[in-house]
């Protein structure tokens, strides 16, 4: 790293999500420079968390990203949907040598991150992190546990993500965005240490007796199903 100070960028600090990680990151005594289009909206909340840095960016705005990001930095990116606003941010910060975080659950994104820098980032000091979200992040860390305590024992690892009620609850705009594309247009899946594309919602699983509803676009279930062959998660 070149930059000594190195920074929190957290991209997309006025909406829900960037909001969360930011009552999380100042509980964890961290001050991170809060990023977005609006100065006003910015201001107040750097006001209500003891003063915090603003810059004024758009993410969709490749120079106004390279006016803030400088090597060593760390952006944190919630402008989603990824797919369509994620690329240009996670450019400009490899770019610009900083290492960069997101809280994607698009697949077709996840494929389009590793196919774009794998290679290119392969023996660099660089961190690149995508889908460290909801959607990726507590299956992961049960199944890891999980593993860790059955090991040999299990085969395959069914990882379900459901509501309680069987309703949405309280998803930001962008989530909702991204679920209106996902059932419309084929997406990329990950299964079994492979990508194909597919609808999402074409395949359904009994859970506990009653079954998941994900016929395509017909009926499209609360509740997610990941079947994960054991041999071939990798954490």
């Amino acid at each position: 790293m070149t930059n000594t100070k190195s920074r929190i960028l957290l991209l997309g600090a006025t909406g829900k999500t960037g909001q969360l990680i930011l009552e999380q990151l100042i509980a964890k005594q961290a001050r991170p420079v809060l990023v977005g289009r609006n100065p006003e909206t910015l201001k107040a909340l750097a006001e209500r968390y003891g003063n915090l840095d603003i810059a004024i960016a758009d993410a969709q705005d490749p120079d106004s990203l390279r006016a803030i990001i400088r090597a060593g930095d760390v952006l944190v990116s919630t402008v989603g949907p990824f797919e369509t606003l994620g690329k240009i941010p996670l450019a400009v910060a490899v770019e610009q040598g900083a290492h960069y975080l997101d809280t994607s659950g698009e697949p077709d994104f996840t494929d389009y991150v590793y196919e774009t820098y794998e290679q290119q980032l392969e023996g660099s000091s660089q961190v690149i992190i995508t889908s460290c979200g909801f959607d990726f992040v507590p299956g992961q860390v049960v199944a890891g546990e999980l593993l860790a305590q059955y090991g040999e024992k299990v085969d395959t690892l069914n990882v379900i993500y459901s509501t309680a009620d069987g309703r949405f609850a309280n998803l930001t705009t962008g989530t909702l965005n991204t679920f209106a594309k996902a059932i419309t247009e084929q997406g990329t899946f990950y299964n079994n240490g492979e990508f194909y594309k597919g609808y999402f919602g074409a395949k359904s699983y009994p859970i506990r007796g009653s079954a998941v509803i994900l016929e395509k676009f017909a009926k499209v279930s609360l509740t997610f199903c990941f079947l994960l062959k054991i041999s071939k998660i990798r954490f």
